[in-house]
């Protein structure tokens, strides 16, 4: 795909992308600090890039980039105007339960929650107190325990 990008200051790029051109495109204003514009695509590969580089050879600034002058503005003015893709509808996840439902679903996750609360209070009963693991640290100290 041959694309035309306008830079404000005057240039047109003449460029080929054979994949994605807003990508492109995007790639190039990473590296030009003023807001560039695809002003319209065509069919054709790497041919027809040099084709139309030594069509408006005259116009070379540099590289790919060219005057904004005749006849590149009346050819690309010739072109189908580009028109981007409509962006995409952001989708919001939807909850159809009735609101019956949802309580039903609240009281099960709480009774979840307190069922666990009551088995971590039981680990926690049958772990030794302090009380009795003292004596046991004191008789060991100043040993290894490996």
């Amino acid at each position: 795909m041959i694309y035309f990008i306008e830079d404000p200051g005057g240039a047109i790029k003449i460029g080929y992308s054979g994949r994605d051109v807003m990508a492109r495109m995007n790639a190039i204003q990473v590296h030009n600090p003023r807001r560039l514009a695809l002003m319209a695509m065509m069919d054709g590969g790497k041919d027809k890039e040099r084709e139309m580089h030594g069509r408006f050879v005259e116009l070379r600034i540099g590289g790919e980039w060219f005057r904004r002058e005749e006849p590149l503005t009346s050819f690309i003015a010739s072109l189908p105007p580009f028109v981007p893709p409509p962006k995409p509808k952001k989708r919001t996840a939807t909850c159809k339960m009735s609101l019956q439902t949802k309580y039903e679903y609240f009281l099960q996750a709480r009774k979840d929650c307190i069922e666990i609360l009551r088995h971590l209070r039981a680990q926690m009963d049958q772990r030794p107190s302090a009380q009795n693991v003292l004596p046991f640290r004191e008789a060991t100290r100043g040993r290894s325990t490996r």
